[in-house]
């Protein structure tokens, strides 16, 4: 009788275990697909020479960085979350940057460039 009532114990923490593991699982997925849907809140890329940068978003006249000697190095969409409190890649097909040099940001900024211009530019980091 004492074995019977042992191996109901050991199917129940095996029971258990499962649904935490299936549970974990759920989170983890659900994790993954927030993530996607804002995938260059906080990104900081390296500049691809020839990406054009706008005042505003949706084109018209580019616009010319004021950037400390050493040029452009890295852009930043993290500096907008982080600093400006806003998603940076709030409208479809745009991105709001931070222009990063060798020595120090751009104080003109932030500025806008397509998302496909950002993300020409190697991942460096968040």
């Amino acid at each position: 009788m004492c074995g019977s009532n042992l191996s109901k114990r050991v199917v129940v923490v095996v029971m258990r275990q499962a649904v935490s593991s299936v549970v974990v699982q759920v989170v983890g997925v659900l994790g993954l697909l927030v993530s996607l849907q804002r995938p260059l809140l906080s990104q900081v890329v390296t500049y691809c020479p020839g990406a054009n940068f706008y005042s505003a978003p949706g084109g018209g006249m580019s616009v010319s960085p004021e950037v400390p000697s050493g040029g452009i190095g890295m852009l930043s969409a993290s500096g907008v979350g982080n600093r400006l409190g806003r998603d940076p890649h709030r409208i479809n097909g745009w991105v709001e940057v931070f222009v990063v040099g060798g020595r120090g940001g751009d104080p003109k900024g932030p500025y806008w460039m397509t998302e496909k211009d950002f993300r020409c530019g190697k991942f460096l980091g968040i």
